[in-house]
């Protein structure tokens, strides 16, 4: 009997080392883990510092900062796109949109935009759609006539080839525009973009050509060859 109960006390306690060997495993994974994380953190913030001290050229010949470029090139671009929502919303009516759209565009300009678009109102502008069924006006900026400046606030000058169709007659005019935009608290759908035109002018006259047809797709063709991603080689 005392050899068996001696037999029985030698050897290794089995759930002992595997509670052992248990902690060892859970130790080097948290190490692992850690490591993976910290290298990850490493390579993000090596990478948003790189980032900072890359530098492009301006259209000036300044050098900047790449992210500060790539952020004003941005804001270029959502000023862009205000100015095309503007001229939609200002020169392309007919009688079903005309009050939506009328009150939409008091929503992008200041208070010097808004005392023109008034004294317009007063003088019938926009009664005209109301009045004659069927009148309809489509608009599109000229391109090639584009042009605004690189620093907030922007200021832009641009022809719009404005449409107006009577039944199976059509006018044709060029309005050419100057306004600034300024930076405003966006409100969708009013104001998706957050700019504001704290400024604008309009000359409008009459386009008169004796072959009409070949004057509209000459000035088409030259304002969708001047943002034309792709132009055609010589």
């Amino acid at each position: 009997m005392s050899e068996k109960k001696e037999k029985l006390t030698y050897g290794m306690d089995f759930y002992s080392v595997l509670k052992k060997y248990n902690k060892t495993l859970w130790a080097i994974t948290v190490v692992a883990v850690s490591a993976i994380g910290f290298s990850a953190y490493q390579s993000v913030s090596i990478y948003e510092k790189s980032a900072e001290n890359i530098y492009g050229i301006t259209e000036k010949g300044n050098m900047v900062p790449l992210k500060k470029l790539e952020d004003e090139e941005g804001k270029k671009i959502q000023a862009k796109a205000n100015i095309e929502y503007f001229v939609s919303q200002y020169y392309e009516l007919d009688s079903y949109t005309m009050k939506r759209k009328r009150e939409r565009v008091y929503w992008l300009v200041g208070e010097q935009p808004t005392k023109v678009i008034k004294d317009r109102a007063s003088k019938g502008y926009f009664d005209l759609f109301m009045s004659m069924q069927g009148l309809k006006q489509t608009a599109y900026i000229m391109q090639n006539t584009f042009q605004m400046s690189n620093e907030d606030p922007y200021k832009a000058s641009f022809t719009v080839r404005i449409t107006r169709v009577n039944g199976d007659k059509e006018e044709y005019y060029n309005a050419k525009v100057n306004l600034v935009l300024e930076q405003s608290n966006r409100n969708y759908p009013y104001n998706p973009y957050g700019y504001l035109i704290t400024n604008f002018t309009e000359e409008l006259e009459k386009v008169v050509s004796e072959d009409m047809t070949e004057t509209l797709k000459q000035d088409e063709a030259k304002s969708n060859d001047s943002i034309n991603q792709n132009p055609k080689t010589k």
